[in-house]
């Protein structure tokens, strides 16, 4: 009888040592193997929120009736959109001639009084093991000029730590990336 209690303990030990190898192998094949299709378009319809919102946070800080102390909070919202907070960005304030450091691009729109920011369709494309290519038109009204932008922006989804109380959980996030 102990025989067969410590036979199924191998046996069990051994498909989960298996199973967990499986895993492995299968992280490292990337997104699509990591998640379903309708889990990994809830993700990419994240990032598109998460990119309209970067636009909406950006017209904030340009608004010139918004207070100092909201300017504060908005300009902490866009920093916690990106995973590098120095990621190079288009510049869009300048018809995305150049590209500059994310925060020298927050300090540019908020030194630029009234900026207006459209997205247009956003769209998710070139899946890679961590990211995605996600490309949308922005339509710029600065100062009664009107441009209109075709930007390509890469979206990340990375597994990370957080702390709720004394438990911690391993969570996806998506977070945004470099503007082409």
């Amino acid at each position: 009888m102990n025989r067969i209690i410590l036979l199924v303990i191998l046996l069990s030990a051994g498909l989960f040592a298996k199973a967990q190898q499986a895993n492995t192998v299968k992280n490292v094949k990337g997104l699509k193997a990591n998640f379903s299709a309708p889990v990994l378009a809830a993700y990419q319809e994240s990032a598109k929120t998460k990119i309209e919102d970067f636009y909406q946070y950006l017209q904030l800080l340009s608004d010139v009736s918004v207070s100092k102390e909201l300017k504060n909070e908005v300009r902490l919202n866009i920093l916690f959109l990106f995973k590098n907070k120095e990621v190079l960005m288009k510049d869009i304030a300048s018809n995305g001639k150049n590209s500059l450091p994310l925060s020298l691009l927050i300090s540019q729109i908020e030194n630029t009084p009234s900026l207006k920011f459209e997205v247009g369709e956003i769209s998710s494309q070139q899946i890679e093991p961590d990211s995605w290519q996600t490309t949308y038109t922005v339509k710029v009204l600065n100062d009664g000029k009107k441009s209109e932008l075709n930007l390509s922006q890469r979206v990340y989804l990375t597994k990370d730590s957080k702390t709720f109380g004394g438990n911690s959980k391993e969570v996806w996030q998506t977070f945004l990336g470099e503007i082409e």
